[in-house]
């Protein structure tokens, strides 16, 4: 494509955004027509991708009220855009305020740039009434999340009980009201105020509205410990709880079961007698969590035979260990330790040492009229030990 070409081809374009513009200005200053719009655009119901605020609102003659544009984008937020304005009866300005000297139901459009954008208000314009003696918002009060929502009404009643549209000017103490009455929470808990006024000024009614922070929602289940290692047969307290979306830990009921052993309903594990690597899950409401157990065989030293401390006297005996466990050998002496630890080292036991082992008499005495433990004899016995060899 030619330089020549390009230039040519964007003064089209800026020729055809000149008549546009010309057209768009033309139609915003005709004033109080009446006659219906004669192009499709949408309707409030049914919004296009540039929507106009507010969708639709009833005002008093010569009271103006406030258009605004704003556009959807694809996270489904909202942002402001420029609109190009025009009305099918009353006068609407570049900056979107319209109003109208005569009563009737007229439509505000909005066009954006782009395909497809553009949208439409319906605006309800009535006469003030001329005995009117009090406005009523509706609803009087209302509770809200903060964020929320809520579209509010006001209804004009007569001196003869009657009741009249009315048109009102919205304001609110916190948060957010359009000019059709739709009210969005202020992002901070609170107590607040809505508030129509009538476009005389004359007149007015307030709504209260209680704004509260909503709980934060739940986020998943947790099993703590994420992950333990536990020789086979031993027993491991497994515990959960509920996140938010706030990062706060929450107590809740729930259900456990596990695979490579045995799980109590409140989390006490006990690991089976087969090693390898194993789950803990962890169940409430739909949702759950799994901790990893890994499960490991105790591995035994050859010749120890399971003994923890070596059996002292039964060393000596034919064959090695042939009784039951005994601590303590009643004829230990110096001479006879030498044999037990050389037998110890040989069948490659763990000796446990009991120097001054034997019965509790050998170190026992009356003093001052009581039997009773006698250091000297002990030390004595001990010292006994305190050898070379040894």
């Amino acid at each position: 494509m030619t330089y020549t070409f390009k230039l040519a081809r964007r003064l089209a374009i800026l020729r055809q955004y000149a008549v546009v513009t010309a057209l768009v200005l033309l139609l915003a200053c005709v004033k109080d027509f009446t006659a219906p719009e004669a192009w499709s655009t949408g309707s409030p119901s049914n919004p296009a991708s540039l929507q106009v605020i507010p969708r639709s609102v009833t005002i008093e003659t010569r009271q103006p009220v406030q258009f605004r544009g704003q556009a959807l984008t694809l996270r489904g937020t909202t942002i402001p855009t420029p609109v190009a304005w025009v009305a099918s009866g009353g006068t609407i300005n570049a900056d979107g305020t319209f109003s109208s000297s005569t009563a009737g139901t007229f439509k505000v459009i909005g066009r954006g740039r782009g395909r497809k954008q553009a949208d439409t208000s319906v605006v309800n314009v009535v006469t003030a009434p001329a005995n009117l003696v009090r406005i009523a918002v509706t609803p009087g009060n209302a509770s809200l999340e903060t964020g929320a929502t809520r579209t509010f009404t006001a209804t004009g009643y007569l001196s003869d009980g009657s009741t009249a549209p009315v048109g009102v000017v919205w304001s609110a103490t916190g948060g957010d009201v359009d000019t059709s009455g739709v009210y969005n929470a202020d992002p901070v808990g609170g107590s607040y105020r809505v508030i129509a006024t009538h476009a005389s000024g004359t007149l007015a009614d307030t709504a209260s509205i209680t704004i509260s922070e909503p709980a934060p929602a739940l986020t998943g289940v947790v099993v703590s410990p994420a992950s333990v290692s536990l020789a086979t047969g031993g027993s491991k307290q497994f515990k959960a709880y509920d996140r938010n979306s706030a990062g706060d830990s929450i107590a809740m009921t729930v259900s456990f079961s596990a695979t490579g052993g045995a799980i109590t309903s409140s989390g006490l594990y006990t690991a089976g007698s087969a090693g390898g690597t194993y789950r803990v899950v962890v169940s409430a409401s739909g949702r759950a969590d799994t901790a990893v157990v890994t499960l490991t065989t105790p591995t035994v030293a050859s010749g120890i035979g399971g003994i923890p401390f070596g059996p002292s006297q039964q060393l000596s005996r034919a064959g090695g260990v042939v009784a039951s466990f005994n601590m303590t050998s009643d004829g230990s002496s110096t001479g006879s330790i030498i044999t037990q630890i050389s037998a110890a080292r040989t069948g490659k036991y763990k000796l446990f040492l009991a120097m001054t082992g034997g019965k509790h008499e050998d170190y026992m005495s009356w003093i001052d009229g009581v039997f009773q433990f006698d250091e000297t004899k002990w030390r004595a016995k001990m010292d006994t030990y305190n050898t070379s060899t040894i």
